[in-house]
């Protein structure tokens, strides 16, 4: 299977993950805004937004597949990809410039000196299996986008975080068509058959995380950056 045909794959497995998500993170912040129990003991602010963005917890963890600052292992994988394709390091650098790479996005250092004469980048099955990396963090992107123009198609006008496509008959049938797609068509065609667009957008992600950048940038301000 070609890498766009996983990408389409991955992205359209995510989709019903991320609605999963949301649909689960309903329950819980129904509970605390709505329960007699917490009309009666009402929760501090901080405790409210404690529980509301524990609601991200499964999602989140997709922001490590994309490369840069907020990427942390694709960032590593996919910098020593382009650095060893474009002739930037040359093999006799390969594992000098993976730890270099692994400090700069996740923080982490080996626990004694790791010469050239080992391969760390290998412990990473993708690496070792020549696995395209990529078609993760395009799936991510893609997911996103798509969880946008099916909520959209449920009727959806809420918070993007809080919107579900369970149950909805017109945003299943609208993934379903372009699901019965297959291979036939470039993915493209896919891609605008679901969303309306030919083209990937990332800003599905802004705004499914908006919430949960506004918690971070407060919870972070005028904090020491870096490792």
């Amino acid at each position: 299977m070609a890498v766009r045909e996983k990408v389409m794959q991955g992205s359209a497995a995510g989709t019903v993950l991320v609605a999963y998500d949301a649909k689960k993170r309903s329950l819980p912040v129904w509970l605390v805004r709505n329960a007699r129990w917490a009309r009666e003991a009402p929760l501090s602010e901080t405790q409210r937004t404690w529980l509301e963005q524990q609601g991200f917890k499964g999602t989140a963890r997709k922001l490590a597949l994309l490369p840069g600052p907020d990427g942390a292992l694709a960032g590593a994988v996919l910098g020593l990809g382009e650095a060893a394709v474009s002739g930037q390091v040359t093999p006799d650098h390969y594992n000098e410039t993976w730890w270099a790479l692994s400090l700069k996005y996740q923080g982490i250092a080996p626990p004694s000196a790791r010469g050239e004469a080992f391969f760390d980048p290998g412990a990473k099955y993708h690496v070792a299996s020549n696995t395209p990396y990529m078609r993760y963090f395009l799936a991510t992107i893609l997911q996103f986008q798509f969880h946008r123009a099916l909520t959209r198609e449920a009727g959806c006008t809420g918070p993007l975080n809080r919107c579900s496509i369970y149950d909805n008959k017109k945003a299943g049938a609208r993934l379903e068509a372009m699901l019965e797609m297959g291979q036939s068509r470039p993915w493209p065609e896919a891609l605008n058959a679901l969303t309306g667009s030919r083209e990937m957008d990332a800003s599905a992600m802004l705004d499914y995380f908006a919430p949960l950048q506004k918690w971070l940038d407060e919870q972070i301000k005028d904090a020491p950056r870096g490792w």
